[in-house]
């Protein structure tokens, strides 16, 4: 147990000539308060203003009483006017009740209590009459603080109370005013990351996926006689990702295991029924070798593994995870190097290719990555970066500007991982085929996968337990990651609590047809195939149905491009650096109202990324570079339209305050359309009606539209519940074109023609 008390003095900004003391405590090491500048999105300036933050973390315990505070003296006169306002929200919103509780205290006595059970997803303004608590004025000490009632185990919460104010008859004062921010000095710029063209193929764009696995892989190989025909035949499967046999034996009973003989008859099979093959490996944990998952590796070479800040490695599925900074990388390429010279593979698979967290933080500290780290600041920013010397720099444990150029020097590693991998595999195989399977949605910056994209000849990403709306937004993030790439997705086609079972007909026609309605390609695992035939025959007909419709009327063999008027800036260094989403809030609302927007990652600004949109939504992206800005200045100088925040660029790309955010200041009010965080969507699509599709009688179903070579729309309707039979689609100005209506109660979709808009 700790009691911290410190005194912060804080220079007083243009708001206030005085200086202002507060006071910090808490009771319990896990505790913390300050008081931080945050987006002052109600003033719509483009600027700050401060909030008292308050923090409890997750996976730690407290007891009853523990707290953290700050205390401020406020002065109120004998008569009149006596208000404290300020704006509250926390990030927990579940129901749990009565353990974490925030509260106010004139003195000693409690005015204002609320449980933080529930939560609010926006700021709510509060207003508090100091008067009845201090009749005739004077001065008291005033403390906010959150604390706890009960013990606690595992509760993560933050508190903001933004823009504490006094409001008296002599007007109104900030009880925390700001420091000057002054502006950050430019970055140098980053380091070059070369990429190789991609593989000279074709089948990627066209690809429909099977993967076997554990014991269906068994089956697939051991019965591939039979299996291979049937699946291609039945299904139109053309592709398949299959781990080699040491891998597969590595991690499967002995009842399961399959011989090198039994491997090389069933490739010849499916090749022989127009199967691309794709082999099975990985750097993190070496394919599943024998050598990695039975901890011969973690023994002989522990200066291989992936390490938190402490020292301690990863160790999910078993092993140590392996860091692509190390070694290690050399090994799994040599490993991968073998497999491809033996079975000739037409491409291969890199599971998991990230890093990953530990109990005291994200990886990797490892020796080599603190060397690597060194060289790479000490490249590109000289002798000194950030106010410190390079020589002999580490990797910082805590948030700062330091740590989140780590953070992108983490991506970095993984990139270049990864074209090392195709630098090499090419070598033997000119036209191999690399690919990485990555969480693109993670929520956070733990994974570091976001600069590999560039360097594969195809993405892709597993997609489970997803509803309909919740798998196109991750599509239309994943086709805005891969760009010029095709992009696979794992449908998870069978139920999570048994794999042996394929889930509802409805639920597969939807996964298939939404993964060709956004533009990906469908990668299903061959759980259920064979298993209990009389349960998953429905599901499995309606899997067949749909696959075979989406093949004869393929929209990667019609070169369709997207019908993209709207788009929605996701910037992935403001999800790293400050919990940005990358999924928009808007996204799934405006397209019930027949209004797609489509995605687009901060890096694409800088190309031609924005050529045929006519609105830019920017929801939540505090933190952009420069280049960034500039670009949409450009846009929106061009005749673009633009819908933001007033936070919108407030910070740089390594998470560093800007006194103003360029945007505003270059562009105004007259010329962005501001969105508050209490904004409506419908009026939101007002002023989007120019992309709005129609829809009658109406319905909830998504619209996913594009243009074909004649320039005519194609557009795909997907909806989790029944369309109805007589629906009409009509499309912006009355353009010409076809509706393919993807309703989870047919057999297969069926093509309507837009209808004139009335």
């Amino acid at each position: 147990m700790s009691d911290g008390r410190f005194i912060v003095f804080i220079l007083a900004s243009a708001i206030a000539s005085h200086a202002t003391a507060y006071e910090i405590r808490t009771s319990g090491d896990p505790w913390h308060a300050s008081v931080d500048p945050v987006p002052d999105d109600v003033g719509a300036t483009g600027g700050w203003v401060n909030a008292v933050v308050l923090r409890f973390p997750g996976g730690t315990e407290s007891q009853p009483g523990q707290f953290a505070a700050v205390t401020t003296r406020i002065s109120i006169p004998a008569q009149g006017l006596a208000e404290l306002s300020f704006r509250l929200i926390d990030t927990f919103t579940g129901p749990t009740a009565g353990y974490h509780f925030v509260e106010i205290l004139v003195g000693d006595k409690p005015i204002f209590e609320e449980d933080v059970a529930g939560g609010y997803k926006e700021p709510r303004e509060i207003q508090l009459n100091l008067r009845s608590h201090m009749p005739n004025g004077g001065e008291a000490d005033l403390t906010i603080r959150l604390i706890d009632r009960k013990r606690v185990t595992n509760f993560s919460v933050v508190v903001h109370l933004v823009d504490p104010t006094l409001r008296t008859t002599k007007g109104q004062t900030p009880l925390f005013p700001l420091k000057d921010i002054a502006s950050p000095q430019p970055l140098p710029p980053d380091l070059p990351l070369p990429s190789l063209p991609l593989a000279d193929v074709t089948w990627t764009r066209t690809a429909r996926i099977l993967q076997p696995w554990g014991r269906t892989q068994h089956d697939a190989i051991v019965h591939a006689a039979t299996r291979a025909p049937q699946l291609a035949k039945d299904y139109g499967f053309d592709a398949m990702i299959v781990l080699p046999p040491d891998a597969h034996n590595a991690i499967t009973n002995d009842t399961l295991h399959t011989t090198t003989e039994q491997f090389d008859a069933a490739l010849r099979a499916f090749r022989a029924e127009g199967f691309h093959v794709i082999l099975y490996t990985s750097i993190m944990h070496c394919g599943h070798d024998p050598i990695w998952q039975h901890g011969q590796l973690a023994r002989e070479h522990p200066d291989w593994s992936q390490r938190g800040p402490n020292g301690k490695p990863v160790t999910i599925y078993g092993s140590e995870w392996l860091c692509p900074s190390t070694n290690g990388l050399g090994f799994t390429i040599d490993y991968t190097r073998k497999l491809v010279e033996r079975y000739a593979p037409d491409g291969v698979m890199l599971d998991n290719n990230q890093f990953m967290y530990t109990d005291s933080g994200l990886t990797c500290y490892c020796d080599a990555c603190q060397a690597g780290f060194a060289d790479y600041m000490h490249q590109r920013f000289g002798r000194r970066a950030l106010g410190q010397p390079t020589d002999n720099i580490r990797i910082p444990t805590g948030p700062g500007p330091l740590y989140s150029v780590w953070l992108h020097w983490r991506n970095r590693v993984w990139a270049r991982a990864t074209e090392q991998f195709r630098i090499e595999l090419r070598k033997v195989k000119p036209d191999i085929v690399v690919s990485a399977n990555t969480q693109y949605l993670y929520r956070t910056a733990t994974l570091a996968t976001d600069l590999q994209y560039a360097h594969e000849d195809a993405v892709l990403s597993e997609s489970r337990g997803m509803d309909t709306d919740r798998m196109i937004d991750k599509l239309l993030l994943g086709k805005a990651l891969a760009r010029d790439r095709p992009l696979w997705n794992y449908l998870g086609t069978f139920q999570e609590k048994d794999f042996e079972r394929v889930v509802p007909p409805s639920d597969v026609a939807m996964n298939v047809s939404t993964a060709f309605g956004a533009g990906a390609r469908p990668w299903v695992v061959y759980y259920g195939f064979y298993e209990h035939p009389n349960d998953n025959r429905a599901s499995l007909e309606r899997m067949a149905s749909t696959l075979q419709w989406h093949r004869r009327h393929d929209p990667a063999a019609r070169d369709l491009k997207p019908y993209a008027p709207v788009r929605s800036l996701v910037s992935l260094t403001s999800r790293n650096l400050v919990g940005s989403s990358t999924i928009p809030k808007h996204l799934t609302p405006l397209r019930h109202r027949g209004i797609t927007s489509r995605i687009i990652e901060e890096r694409v600004l800088t190309s031609s990324g924005l050529d045929d949109c006519r609105a830019l939504i920017i929801e939540d992206a505090p933190c952009l570079s420069m280049v960034s800005i500039n670009a949409v200045i450009a846009f929106v100088k061009g005749g673009g339209r633009l819908l933001t925040q007033t936070s919108t660029g407030l910070y740089d790309e390594i998470g560093r305050p800007r006194p103003r955010s360029p945007l505003w200041e270059s562009l105004g009010h007259e010329q962005v359309i501001a969105m508050s965080p209490a904004r409506q969507v419908d009026e939101l699509a007002q002023h989007l009606a120019f992309a709005q599709f129609t829809m009658q009688p109406p319905t909830t179903a998504s619209i996913l539209p594009y243009v074909d070579q004649n320039g005519d729309l194609v557009v795909y309707v997907c909806s989790a519940d029944p369309i109805p039979t007589d629906l009409r689609i009509s499309a912006p100005q009355g353009a010409k074109g076809s509706a393919i209506l993807c309703s989870p109660d047919w057999s297969e979709p069926r093509i309507r023609p837009l209808v004139p808009s009335r």
